[in-house]
């Protein structure tokens, strides 16, 4: 059986793998790159996602041909050249799904991306200290722009860490509860948080996560300057 609208495990199979091999190959690139800025990571992260949907696509566009319907994927992002306010957001991601005669919505999310915290003198290699760094303030200007804030976090691939998305809500309650000042800890975050590829597919995608409201879409649209965004991604799904 499927696990959301999809309706198709074949179709839900071809964008988990998707997303899984994207999240991996990612989390390889910020093993290696993780005393780069977080700016430069999410541009990695955007472009990469991107790459693996035109893959994504090109796969079901192979299985099209076995339905009397055909499903149309795509993502793409723009990089909006701002930079990023004080309690802006990294990304938003924008979901259209048009489902002929069943099913049509528009919703997005809002993302702050953050790095595992690394040694700040140089040593030989990259030492991960398992916790990220939080800005509370920022959190909490998040949450109050959206019920649908989402914290994205980077984390080495050879710990099977990868990268972990929690609701921003989560992260400032974990945080008052361990009353750690600006950090979460690697371990309690596993317990609020899914792996990438699983939220993407089942909460974001399965459309069990997304604002609808007028708000969120006039924050992508610019209308409200203090909750810039640096990048949007655009996901198209259509059936029929």
């Amino acid at each position: 059986m499927s696990s959301t609208w999809i309706g198709d495990r074949v179709i839900e199979s071809v964008l988990w793998q998707s997303f899984k091999q994207f999240d991996e190959e990612f989390s390889k690139l910020f093993e290696t790159q993780a005393y780069s800025q977080e700016e430069r990571l999410t541009g990695f992260f955007v472009e990469k996602l991107s790459q693996h949907g035109k893959m994504a696509q090109y796969s079901i566009m192979q299985i099209n041909k076995s339905f009397k319907l055909p499903w149309y994927f795509s993502i793409c992002y723009e990089d909006m050249t701002r930079t990023e306010k004080t309690y802006g957001a990294d990304i938003a991601f924008i979901i259209n799904i048009n489902i002929k005669d069943r099913m049509h919505s528009r919703k997005i999310i809002l993302v702050q991306c953050k790095k595992m915290n690394t040694r700040s003198y140089p040593s030989p290699g990259i030492t991960f200290l398992n916790s990220w760094p939080i800005d509370y303030n920022q959190a909490r200007n998040l949450c109050q722009t959206t019920p649908y804030g989402f914290h994205f976090l980077y984390g080495p691939y050879s710990s099977a860490v990868c990268t972990r998305v929690a609701p921003s809500r989560s992260v400032m309650g974990l945080m008052r509860a361990t009353r750690r000042k600006g950090t979460i800890p690697l371990y309690q975050t596993l317990l609020i948080s899914r792996p990438f590829a699983d939220f993407f597919l089942y909460d974001f995608i399965g459309c069990w996560a997304g604002d609808e409201r007028d708000i969120a879409f006039k924050i992508v649209e610019g209308d409200l300057p203090e909750v810039m965004v640096r990048y949007l991604v655009h996901i198209d799904i259509s059936h029929g």
